[in-house]
């Protein structure tokens, strides 16, 4: 059975959100609509993002990585997966502004994921290795 882990939405999705939907408003307020026309479809295309990105382990052996409808779905065959570090950027004592999954695959490739259930994904990606091979 697949089994789908779902995205974390992060401050900076959601302050490009505020700022977007904020200057389709400004525009469309005072007229400008060619600008609140792109705007608008902006903030659609990161609304949809938002809501359907998922990382799904499938029952054939793969990540596949969907960031919603007007993005291209990416596949990753679990055996290729090396390794996944958890990384958080920069740092303020405890505090950071950043967590997020890299996940190394192939042949120096990279991709960086940002699951709600970081670890699950990880416990279930090694147990799929570990029956796959």
């Amino acid at each position: 059975m697949n089994r789908i882990f779902h995205a974390r939405v992060t401050w900076y999705m959601l302050l490009l959100l505020i700022l977007l939907s904020g200057l389709t408003f400004c525009s469309l307020w005072n007229k400008e609509v060619l600008i609140g026309g792109c705007t608008l479809i902006l903030t659609i295309i990161v609304i949809e993002r938002i809501i359907h990105t998922a990382y799904t382990v499938t029952t054939d052996g793969f990540l596949m990585i969907d960031n919603g409808r007007f993005s291209q779905k990416m596949q990753i065959p679990l055996n290729s997966i090396q390794r996944i570090e958890k990384c958080r950027s920069v740092n303020f004592g405890r505090f950071h502004l950043l967590e997020y999954l890299l996940v190394h695959y192939g042949e120096g490739q990279t991709i960086s994921i940002v699951p709600v259930k970081a670890d699950d994904l990880i416990k279930h990606i090694e147990s799929k290795k570990g029956t796959i091979n």
